[in-house]
């Protein structure tokens, strides 16, 4: 009866060089917001000036916000449980985060993945992109900043829900 949408903010694409400075998650229950979760994480090095550009995180923020790695994604995995996950690329997310979970010594997360991209190719052929932007604006989704976790993750549930919906119509709203 319910998911949780993930999202990662990071210090570059690979997830063998760059790390995580954010993580939002959704947890939505019968189409409903049940709960949130959002943390900055702590860095060693200095946040790359085109991640503060595209993501608005600064140095600044995460030195005065940031909490421990290990902190953060245990709380994190307590917070998902064994529900569904579900993410715009949602392959970039769980390589971030199972590599943070490496290096922490945790296991792999394993509970089920969908992706919102994915299913948007599938479901809505023909369009020149499928960025998380493109498709909130096609399909009339408000949406606040993007590049931010817990922003990210409320279009990405509503992409979710109005994708569920054009899979089975006759359904108020399907959640896996």
């Amino acid at each position: 009866d319910g998911f949780v949408v993930i999202d990662v903010e990071t210090t570059g694409l690979n997830s063998d060089e760059h790390v995580i400075i954010e993580i939002g998650a959704l947890k939505v229950v019968n189409g409903e917001v049940a709960d949130s979760f959002q943390s900055l994480i702590k860095v060693p090095d200095r946040i790359p000036a085109s991640i503060t550009s595209l993501t608005g995180i600064s140095d600044d923020m995460i030195n005065a916000q940031g909490r421990p790695i290990d902190v953060v994604v245990g709380e994190f995995l307590s917070f998902v449980g064994d529900f569904p996950l579900v993410a715009h690329n949602i392959r970039f997310d769980i390589d971030f985060l199972n590599a943070a979970c490496n290096r922490l010594g945790l296991k792999a997360i394993t509970n089920r993945c969908i992706d919102t991209l994915s299913l948007s190719r599938r479901l809505i052929p023909g369009l020149p992109n499928y960025k998380l932007e493109s498709l909130t604006e096609h399909l009339s989704i408000e949406a606040e900043e993007s590049h931010r976790g817990f922003s990210d993750c409320i279009a990405v549930s509503e992409l979710y829900l109005k994708l569920m919906k054009m899979m089975d119509p006759d359904s108020e709203s399907q959640t896996t």
